[in-house]
């Protein structure tokens, strides 16, 4: 069930992350597909491949880099409920693992105050 879940995310994730974005007033910096360029930096030289411009990343390399860093880091693989765990992956993807796994707990899986968490803060 976790690859069909990952495989959901991933069309509800890639059509709202979009393309290459470099906007100046954005914190993160230059991303693509929703990737930052530190983390496009982080998942390459852990490849063991030498860092390059987030622009040039790959279908295959944000999927991956998703499923590592996102979705396993998050927990969402070990959710059975489709749903709550696009939102876990979700979350973690806008507000980073540790938060979204806290949100999690907080909620006690429950998708509503899930959900109300992640919207409240």
């Amino acid at each position: 069930m976790s690859k069909e879940n990952f495989e959901k995310a991933l069309k509800f994730l890639f059509p709202a992350e979009g393309g290459y974005v470099n906007n100046k007033n954005d914190y993160g910096g230059a991303t693509n597909m929703g990737v930052t360029q530190n983390t496009y930096n982080y998942y390459r030289t852990n490849q063991g491949l030498t860092p390059q411009d987030v622009k040039y990343i790959t279908k295959n390399e944000a999927v991956d880099l998703y499923y590592k860093y996102y979705w396993k880091a998050s927990g969402a693989d070990n959710i059975s409920d489709p749903n709550m765990a696009v939102a876990l992956f979700d979350t973690a993807v806008l507000h980073g693992t540790e938060q979204a796994k806290q949100y999690y707990k907080q909620s006690a899986g429950d998708l509503n105050k899930f959900l109300d968490k992640d919207i409240s803060g």
